[in-house]
């Protein structure tokens, strides 16, 4: 890919560097990123026209598609088609807290002018679960050569699981759909798919950001948390203060937080991963099968530091998680 570089966009790059399961190309004091071009993916201009607005807010580390040298955005090479996106990298992180960052990157995007048509999940949430939630009921039941290994052995043992937690995930969706409870803070804004942090990054790649409620990225940040730290109830109870301190959560906020809480995603996001990528992941749905209980127990803990120490809910709770 360095060839590529060189020969289209007139770039030698310095060093290459491993991050986000992928390589970058570094040079002084920017960052390239060769992507292959898939042209069944309708969503290369709206994803850069949602990096365009936070560029114009401020973060202009965020990778965006650059032309070659013919002025052309995809690149021929080598019988494939490519695309290179270029974004500065960012030296100075601040020293304020991860809800603080959020919350001010959501602020600055509440202004973006209208919703995509492919690039938006807002008020969509019941229908892309269902669709989720059905599709993988469906193919991990099929009998198929490639869905005998133990990654399907252990997932389909665990589906009924999966399941049961969706539709419990789907029913507290659908009982809070005519929530008045909501105030100006949830309307749509630029969120990302999976939000990890990568506010606080040096660079962020291309095609990470959709349109969304802010909810979306406050519960991925947790789930992540809630999974992977040892503190990580504590250290969601904090974040969500600093965020809420910035952009209040309302009612709504707070029940949408709980029921993408509860819905496994995480399961599901793994579960497309091996299907896509073809690689043997029974290891890692072993680990997350083991982390599931810490992650329910620090789920229903979390809403009881909210209510004891930081804001009373008038909001009912499933009342299995907390017998179990």
């Amino acid at each position: 890919m360095e060839k590529l570089l060189i020969q289209y966009y007139n770039i030698k790059p310095d060093q290459k560097i491993r991050k986000y399961d992928d390589y970058f190309f570094v040079d002084e004091k920017s960052i390239y990123s060769v992507m292959p071009f898939h042209e069944e993916n309708t969503s290369y201009h709206e994803q850069s026209l949602l990096i365009e607005a936070c560029i114009y807010h401020g973060y202009d580390y965020f990778l965006r598609i650059i032309p070659n040298h013919f002025g052309e955005l995809v690149t021929e090479y080598d019988g494939e088609k490519f695309m290179v996106s270029h974004g500065k990298l960012r030296i100075r992180k601040t020293d304020q807290g991860p809800g603080v960052t959020l919350a001010k990157f959501h602020q600055s995007n509440y202004s973006y002018p209208y919703e995509p048509q492919n690039m938006s999940s807002y008020g969509h949430w019941r229908t892309l679960w269902i669709q989720n939630l059905s599709f993988f009921e469906k193919e991990f039941t099929k009998e198929k050569p490639a869905f005998t290994g133990e990654f399907y052995r252990k997932g389909r043992d665990i589906l009924p699981y999966i399941i049961g937690l969706s539709e419990n995930a789907l029913q507290y969706l659908q009982e809070n759909e005519d929530e008045r409870g909501f105030t100006d803070y949830d309307r749509g804004t630029i969120t990302f798919h999976r939000y990890q942090g990568q506010i606080e990054e040096s660079f962020i790649p291309f095609g990470e950001l959709i349109y969304d409620h802010p909810i979306r990225d406050l519960s991925e940040y947790i789930r992540k948390a809630l999974i992977n730290k040892e503190d990580g109830v504590d250290h969601s109870l904090r974040f969500l203060i600093e965020y809420n301190r910035y952009l209040p959560i309302s009612l709504y906020g707070w029940k949408l937080l709980y029921a993408r809480l509860l819905f496994p995603i995480h399961f599901f996001d793994l579960f497309g991963q091996e299907m896509t990528e073809g690689k043997d992941y029974s290891l890692h749905l072993e680990n997350l099968i083991e982390k599931q209980c810490n992650y329910e127990q620090g789920f229903v803990q979390l809403f009881a530091e909210i209510e004891r120490n930081y804001q009373p809910l008038s909001m009912h709770m499933i009342q299995w998680l907390y017998n179990s």
